[in-house]
């Protein structure tokens, strides 16, 4: 029976070779040339996978990653990530001086933004800056007898073409040697400054009136008291002048030359840098100067128009004068000693102290 089955099979192999029938082309083997693999079903026949796999979520994996490794919050940082770190500012520091030239401002320093401020200083009014030397005038000369700047004392100080009036202002002149040279302006010629006036004397202005500073004014008026005049009765003289003292005059004048009344040259103290310059009380001159230092290494020196020198306290380094103490600091004005200094020098057999003067 064997023998049978296989001779059988035998049999039908040579009959499909003699039809010349192949693997190749048999549909038992699919199409030709079919690279499926899919043995014995057509290609329309190929099953197609239409599971649909889960669609990667960018950062997925590694926060799912996190997460398997106990970490929820979220994905590990790379390491190697610099972190920035904010250098080092140097603290503000305020300049030499805060001064801004102007007498009626109070110059101070912010310590903290190290900023110079200027504060007007309230009913301060300018007038003349104060000097010492006709180097400390931005423009004309010192008045040694009022430490004040005007625009000139003499001639020399106006230049030419130009004549010292006598309220320290420079006018214009005209430069001569004789009086026919100041005919033109109806002037006399002072030949001492060589150059024309208004007069030199009381026969030079006309009636009624008299020189005085080179200037011809009203004759004054006679008077047996003040309420013949406009002003105030001189009677040791018996004329009318504008004042004899400073109570005569008006708020912010005085009672100056020729007893005529004129503004205040100040008002109060005046600065210049850390100088303080008083103010004479009737407002005529300054009558002194001195520096503002108190001596005092916890307070920032100052002077403020109107109100003089100024001490106030500051945050600063000082030393308390110890050898026993570290990082003194200032404090309401008065340098506080800082922390104690160690003078262990680790020797059982030593007695450890430490003396202000001599150290440990």
């Amino acid at each position: 029976m064997k023998f049978a089955t296989c001779f059988a099979i035998a049999a039908i192999a040579l009959g499909l070779a003699a039809c010349g029938t192949t693997a190749a082309n048999n549909p038992l083997f699919g199409a030709p040339n079919d690279a499926a693999g899919d043995v014995g079903l057509p290609d329309a026949a190929t099953p197609v996978d239409t599971t649909v796999a889960p669609k990667d979520v960018p950062g997925e994996d590694a926060a799912a990653a996190d997460v398997a490794q106990g970490d929820a919050e979220a994905p590990d940082v790379p390491v190697g990530t610099d972190v920035p770190i904010t250098p080092d500012v140097a603290p503000p520091s305020c300049p030499a001086s805060c001064d801004d030239g102007d007498p009626c401002t109070a110059d101070t320093c912010d310590l903290a933004t190290g900023l110079c401020q200027h504060a007007a200083t309230p009913g301060c009014k300018g007038g003349t800056a104060p000097c010492q030397s006709t180097k400390d005038c931005l423009a004309g000369v010192c008045n040694l007898a009022t430490l004040a700047c005007v625009a000139c004392l003499t001639q020399a100080d106006c230049g030419a073409g130009k004549a010292c009036a006598a309220n320290n202002t420079c006018q214009a002149a005209v430069d001569c040697q004789s009086d026919a040279q100041c005919k033109a302006t109806k002037q006399v010629c002072n030949k001492t400054k060589g150059i024309c006036v208004d007069c030199l004397g009381g026969n030079d202005c006309g009636a009624g009136s008299i020189c005085q500073a080179e200037l011809c004014a009203p004759a004054p008026k006679a008077c047996a008291s003040s309420k013949d005049c406009p002003g105030v009765c001189d009677k040791q003289s018996g004329v009318c002048v504008g004042c004899l003292s400073d109570a005569d005059c008006p708020k912010e004048t005085y009672c100056g030359s020729g007893a005529l009344c004129v503004p205040d040259l100040c008002s109060g103290p005046a600065c210049a840098g850390d100088l303080e310059y008083a103010c004479a009380a009737n407002g005529s001159a300054f009558v002194g100067v001195k520096t503002c230092t108190d001596g005092n290494v916890c307070t920032a020196d100052t002077c403020v128009a109107g109100s003089g020198c100024t001490f106030v306290p500051g945050n600063l380094p000082c030393d308390d004068g110890s050898l026993c103490t570290a990082g003194d600091t200032c404090a309401a004005g008065v340098c506080t000693p800082g922390a104690a200094v160690s003078c262990d020098d680790k020797q059982a057999c030593t007695l450890d102290t430490c003396d202000s003067k001599a150290g440990c």
